[in-house]
């Protein structure tokens, strides 16, 4: 497996970012550029062929193509499909392309291709980028595009350390059943039968491992969801609360303003200048 690694000690040079959405029928030209470009999965599957490689990029997946990588489509998309594309570049001296995992304490280092996890934090930082992309040759983009990685960096080093049965491996199994199931009503209670657990030992669990209560977070990952319908969608209120979980619209916004500190609909608002590429 190749892994990009790289010092961080200097921002990477944000290019450009921005999402593309397709109702179907979408097929990559050939390209071949002098800079990094990062895709991320959203929905749907981009068929996509560098070095004579061929990879599906799905939700939840990414590729890192570097400067100078011809790339392609090898297939028609079906159905919809919506990826994030990056575009950003480092100093030559500072990059290694290895075959060996060398985490530092101060840098980037994860798979050119791989699993992103479900993270608000991650999710924040991809909206902050795009919505500062859209302002055009804004420096804060070298920052945003630096966390972003740095981001990633981390989650692939926190998910290696996971091992079969250990405590930090049984919460990373409950919280992607969270995601899996984010369209749902969640209890703490349910989770637990879930799981075999019973709720008082869960919550204990959950709250050794990752400091949050098990309930604080599952209110942080619905409320995450609903951050990106109200980006990425035009759906009313209403049907954001419902699709994220939440039987009462009221209460949904009410805990939407506890943890962003602002309603469903000023966020929508204050974040709405993203680069659409509609194919």
């Amino acid at each position: 497996m190749a892994y990009f690694t790289c010092e961080s000690a200097v921002p990477l040079t944000h290019i450009e970012s921005g999402m593309l959405i397709s109702s179907g029928g979408f097929q990559h030209i050939n390209r071949k550029l002098d800079y990094y470009v990062l895709l991320l999965g959203r929905e749907g599957t981009l068929y996509l062929t560098s070095e004579n490689i061929q990879y599906e990029i799905k939700p939840h997946t990414y590729l890192l193509l570097q400067p100078g990588q011809e790339h392609f489509g090898y297939q028609v998309s079906q159905g919809p499909l919506s990826y994030y594309w990056i575009h950003f570049n480092t100093s030559r001296n500072q990059v290694k392309i290895t075959n060996d995992y060398y985490p530092g304490k101060s840098g980037y280092c994860f798979p050119r291709w791989g699993i992103f996890p479900s993270s608000p934090r991650l999710d924040l930082l991809l909206h902050q980028l795009l919505d500062i992309s859209s302002q055009k040759r804004s420096p804060n983009g070298d920052y945003a595009v630096s966390l972003l990685l740095l981001e990633l960096s981390w989650a692939y080093q926190n998910a290696s350390n996971f091992h079969c049965g250990s405590p930090q491996r049984q919460v990373f199994e409950i919280s992607e059943w969270i995601r899996l199931h984010i369209h749902e009503p969640q209890t703490v209670s349910r989770i637990a039968m879930e799981f075999n657990y019973h709720p008082n030992y869960l919550s204990t669990l959950f709250k050794r491992v990752t400091g949050d209560t098990l309930l604080h977070y599952i209110n942080r990952q619905k409320v995450s969801y609903s951050e990106e319908l109200l980006l990425n969608t035009v759906l009313p209120i209403k049907q954001i609360a419902l699709s994220s979980g939440f039987e009462d619209e009221k209460h949904f916004m009410k805990l939407f303003k506890q943890y962003k500190g602002v309603t469903p609909s000023q966020y929508r608002n204050s974040f709405c200048q993203v680069h659409l590429n509609h194919k």
